[in-house]
């Protein structure tokens, strides 16, 4: 038996199931892939409101809902200091029961028109020729895609070529069960790892510790002593006062890292196939939506937009790669809060990752737009090609080099930034500049993005 569509997707998981969405919405045949019957167990299983933005964008916000969300306002902390105190959430911070969500992410998928084959593994992925895919799934069935979409997560089903971000992690996680467990979310640091605790609709209370992947090793092998001697160090759960642990312990990878080849004229890779990070962040989730909804756009550009392609290629794989490193920097810094655990392999490894502050001379000068100016003239930031999304498409613009580094700026408060430069160029007045800007955003926003535009030199004054 044989079968052909415009797209597959290897994996039921976010990530794969919004970039099938998605392109089943831009109108392509899609069909989805998934190894297991669903609900199928997976950990991950905080998210930030990024992922409720997201959602309540693509209009299935109700997801959460059937994925037994919890949104607690508080969570209980000890990091840099040897005593626990309650901290405030940030704003929508949930846990979801990961089986669950999937399952309705999934179900959302066939509603919109995909083709779902939900408990056969993809057995053999092979590209015949350019630009056509041959898939064998379980049971004989051969499918044929003219692109394909890795979402099979870490383990990926396309050859890999990935670069580490941050020391190498191993999670071991349980649920647990009876008297004395906390109500709200934990996250306590220990000498040689931290753990993370939080209740879980249907499932009990999920601890996971994350520690060097040699502590399985030092435990001669037994992952359910070094989980309990992990989360002994961490004293997140008085475990001789009623808590019962009642699953068994899974040790999963929880090194960061990215795919160094994440696209291709007929592949792509999402979510943990294309990027993991670390765990601190909390933003699995989030990435995996994040990855699918770039990948959408950049397969829509690719198959409608040929002449584009390039330009999409090099969006994604950009965009990965600054993810990759933009977080790294920001749980390096993190890690290196805990002032307590400094000088411990586990922290001092971590903490070393931080990127270097700036020198006292690179420190830009924060400048505001001057009041008395009458007269603009255009500044030294530089103008560069930058492929961005523009709509349902990836496409090259005109954007804006900021000092001190950062993605190209392409847009301001919704109009191409080269328009303002063609203006200035044109030699237009302050208060010309000024009246234009308030006829395009609010009165606020036109003085915030002028501002923008003076600190950064994209604009300067002639007399002050």
């Amino acid at each position: 038996m044989t079968d052909a569509c415009d797209v597959l997707v290897v994996g039921g998981g976010p990530a794969g199931s919004i970039t099938a969405l998605e392109l089943a919405r831009l109108g392509y045949d899609v069909k989805l892939v998934e190894a297991l019957p669903m609900p199928r167990h997976h950990i991950g299983e905080s998210i930030t409101i990024g992922v409720h933005h997201q959602l309540s964008h693509l209009g299935i916000e109700s997801v959460l809902e059937s994925g037994g969300r919890q949104v607690f306002h508080a969570h209980e902390e000890r990091w840099a200091e040897s005593i626990m105190t309650l901290k405030p959430a940030a704003p929508g911070a949930a846990t979801i029961n990961r089986g669950m969500f999937d399952a309705a992410c999934l179900e959302r998928c066939s509603i919109d028109g995909v083709k779902v084959i939900a408990g056969r593994r993809a057995r053999s992925v092979k590209r015949v020729k350019p630009c056509e895919w041959r898939v064998t799934v379980e049971g004989g069935l051969a499918l044929h895609a003219r692109f394909v979409v890795d979402a099979a997560g870490k383990r990926g089903i396309l050859p890999r070529l990935r670069e580490t971000t941050g020391a190498r992690t191993i999670a071991l996680y349980g649920y647990w069960s009876g008297d004395g467990l906390p109500t709200l979310p934990r996250v306590f640091a220990g000498s040689a790892g931290w753990a993370w605790g939080a209740p879980i609709f249907g499932l009990g209370y999920n601890v996971t510790l994350f520690v060097d992947r040699t502590a399985i090793g030092r435990c001669g092998g037994d992952v359910h002593r070094a989980y309990m001697e992990g989360i002994s160090d961490a004293a997140i759960l008085d475990t001789g006062a009623g808590p019962v642990l009642h699953s068994d312990i899974v040790a999963c990878d929880a090194t960061a890292w990215f795919e160094k080849a994440s696209v291709g004229r007929d592949f792509i890779k999402v979510g943990e196939a294309a990027q993991s990070l670390d765990p601190l962040a909390s933003m699995g989730v989030q990435n995996a939506i994040q990855t699918a909804l770039w990948a959408s756009l950049v397969i829509n550009t690719i198959f409608r937009r040929p002449e584009a392609e390039a330009a999409a290629l090099g969006f994604f794989q950009d965009k990965i790669l600054s993810s990759a490193k933009s977080h790294a920097a920001a749980v390096a810094e993190i890690y290196a809060s805990n002032s307590e655990g400094a000088s411990l392999p586990f922290w001092a490894r971590r903490a070393a990752l931080r990127t270097p502050p700036m020198e006292d001379a690179e420190i830009l000068e924060v400048r505001t737009a001057p009041a008395t100016a009458t007269t603009i003239m255009r500044g030294s930031a530089p103008l560069v090609d930058h492929a961005c999304l523009c709509g349902s498409y990836v496409e090259t613009r005109r954007a804006i080099l900021v000092r001190g580094g950062g993605e190209p700026v392409a847009f301001l408060g919704g109009f191409a930034v080269a328009d303002v430069i063609n203006r200035v160029a044109e030699g237009c007045a302050f208060g010309e500049l000024q009246e234009w800007l308030a006829t395009q955003v609010s009165t606020r926003l036109a003085e915030r993005l002028l501002n923008w535009l003076f600190r950064n030199d994209v604009i300067r004054p002639i007399d002050v």
